[in-house]
């Protein structure tokens, strides 16, 4: 049987969705996931279809891919620099 998941972070996207995190295992393999959750009719969190999965050996490169698109959008004026929201 597979261990619970392990939240990393998770936060709102709107009053609907929030955008969650996690360390999880699948067949024996540590997965990390990227995936949006939404609220169901009765409040309850559900997943959704879209997301990502991958083995946790992917995580150093799928890291310095982020860190390299948040640094070429800074650059570029589409978001706020460093310590801002």
């Amino acid at each position: 049987m597979d261990a619970a998941p392990k939240i990393i972070p998770e936060w709102e996207l709107n009053r609907r969705e929030i955008l969650r995190v996690e360390i999880h295992e699948f067949k024996g393999t540590q997965i990390i996931g990227v995936r949006k959750w939404f609220r169901t009719a009765d409040g309850e969190l559900a997943p959704g279809k879209d997301g990502i999965n991958l083995s946790l050996k992917h995580l150093p490169r799928l890291a310095s891919a982020v860190a390299e698109a948040l640094a070429v959008v800074q650059a570029d004026g589409l978001i706020p620099g460093e310590g801002v929201e």
